[in-house]
């Protein structure tokens, strides 16, 4: 019905927030809807499609997994937020009181709301600092500053690698502003119009085996963000080679929380043996 057509055009990712933290996200990409003025309305969207959950619902749970894991900084880029009636891709301000008071109820500070500092002078040792939760761990949500070098071609595999080279090229050392790197294909591009708006989400987990054999290599040595679809597939090897700290036992739990997506997307690495 509607939620299998959602799934199968609008989603990314095949586990919620938790888990993929579990599976090594490190910076998630929180793009918000306000459905009026109440904060406890406020659902996480993609284009025109919204989702059923809220950030009142879901921001205690991720505080949590922070709380469990004290040693591990998790990032929240605030963008593309949007208003009932409004543009669909987001045109407000993210720092905005009904985007961010769920964020001040769990404890969570928002950078340029709580500080007023300009993103890119803010170290990683200055972001852990800022990050501590009134009870442990660390989780830091931002808005503004990013460069997303989106590029709306990105169809194949070999556009892709042509996209991380150019992207690596010209951001590499950057210091004057915060950037990411999209590691896979762009749904505009694998569409076509007789899809009527059909196509799937982009998700092949071989894309991310490259991006983990980039990352090993160094070659991706400086990205502030990477992006990925479907973390299921080398998440933590991904995370682990970025220097996180990801136990076995999350490991583990991460192939028992992506085993039925990994089966309906037929790809997925092994469970680790250690």
């Amino acid at each position: 019905s509607g939620d299998l057509f959602n799934r199968r055009t609008k989603q990314n990712q095949h586990v919620n927030l938790v888990h993929q933290l579990t599976c090594g996200v490190r910076a998630l990409d929180m793009r918000l809807h306000a459905d009026g003025d109440d904060p406890r309305r406020v659902v996480y969207h993609h284009a025109s499609y919204r989702t059923r959950q809220t950030t009142h619902e879901t921001l205690p749970e991720l505080v949590a997994w922070c709380q469990d894991h004290p040693g591990e900084l998790v990032l929240i880029y605030l963008s593309h937020c949007s208003v009932k009636g409004g543009n669909s891709d987001g045109d407000q301000d993210c720092l905005k009181p009904v985007f961010t008071t769920a964020f001040r109820e769990n404890g969570i500070p928002v950078m340029e709301e709580a500080w007023g500092r300009r993103l890119e002078s803010v170290t990683l040792d200055k972001a852990k600092k800022l990050a501590k939760l009134p009870n442990g761990g660390m989780m830091l949500a931002f808005t503004g500053g990013m460069v997303e070098n989106y590029d709306r071609h990105v169809g194949t595999q070999k556009q892709l690698e042509s996209y991380v080279d150019k992207t690596m090229r010209s951001n590499r050392g950057t210091t004057s502003h915060m950037w990411m790197l999209q590691g896979f294909l762009q749904q505009s591009a694998t569409s076509h119009w007789w899809d009527f708006g059909l196509s799937k989400v982009p998700g092949d987990g071989r894309i991310n085996k490259i991006l983990l054999d980039k990352v090993e290599s160094g070659y991706l040595e400086g990205v502030n963000m990477l992006e990925v679809n479907f973390a299921c597939a080398y998440g933590p090897e991904i995370a682990m080679a970025f220097g996180a700290n990801i136990t076995s036992h999350d490991r583990k739990k991460c192939h028992a929380d992506c085993e039925p997506s990994c089966k309906e997307r037929k790809y997925c690495p092994a469970l680790p043996s250690q």
